[in-house]
């Protein structure tokens, strides 16, 4: 192992050298149960990825393999830092930031596409690197799910304070209010940006607060219906605020 890249209450993350590949990987490792299953669903959907074709926005799962009883996923190592610590240590331009959210729509496009469609469920700036060639990539796969029926409720509530919707905390027995589906990771999306300004020190301007007060609508049936809709506001946003 070469270090220790991020380490959280189920499950650990190594950078490690690949001798055979002669390049840096990534392993993730669970420490609970929990992590357990969510090592199992990442596997699941990094699976479904690697049908695509190949692109930058997703991390390339490479294989998984076990050792003295310790499963690994082992991933691409993508060279960057997540927003989180990208804005602590430099100063960005507004532009740049809007930049970013417009790659992450695209991400959000693409796994929405799928068939079934990939909800993320998990999206937040610690979540969302940028690479050194300036290429954003979405990592961390553990919480997502495949679409459902809408009339099935999700079993467990899940999600990041601040960022995942009311109805992915669910109801006082710990299950979701109903199946989360594209508007539960538009509202994510809305509060990432905002988070991303808000770190970043810059100011908003009136058209992207008005839409991410509609990404960021208490209840799911007032926020965009998907990712396309709020892209084709985002795109004459950008044309009318920074033109």
């Amino acid at each position: 192992m070469e270090r220790v890249l991020a380490e959280t209450e189920n499950s650990i993350l190594y950078k490690c050298w690949d001798r055979l590949r002669y390049c840096y990987v990534v392993t993730k490792t669970a420490k609970t149960k929990q992590g357990e299953a969510e090592l199992s669903n990442e596997i699941g959907i990094l699976t479904l990825l690697r049908k695509e074709p190949k692109c930058p926005y997703f991390p390339w799962m490479i294989g998984v393999t076990v050792e003295e009883g310790v499963r690994y996923c082992i991933m691409e190592y993508i060279n960057g830092y997540n927003l989180t610590e990208e804005l602590a240590k430099e100063d960005y331009p507004r532009t740049e930031l809007v930049g970013w959210l417009t790659a992450v729509i695209e991400i959000m496009i693409r796994l929405h596409s799928m068939t079934p469609a990939v909800i993320y469920r998990d999206l937040k700036p610690s979540n969302i690197i940028r690479g050194y060639d300036g290429q954003i990539a979405l990592i961390d796969y553990g919480i997502a799910k495949q679409k459902k029926s809408m009339a099935e409720a999700d079993l467990v509530a899940t999600g990041t304070k601040d960022f995942a919707p009311p109805e992915q905390w669910g109801d006082a027995n710990g299950k979701g209010r109903f199946c989360t589906d594209e508007r539960s990771d538009v509202y994510a999306f809305g509060k990432t940006a905002q988070a991303v300004f808000r770190m970043a020190g810059k100011k908003t301007t009136a058209g992207i607060d008005r839409i991410l007060m509609k990404c960021t609508a208490r209840l799911p049936i007032n926020r965009y219906t998907g990712f396309p809709q709020l892209q084709m506001e985002w795109k004459e946003m950008i044309q009318h605020d920074f033109s």
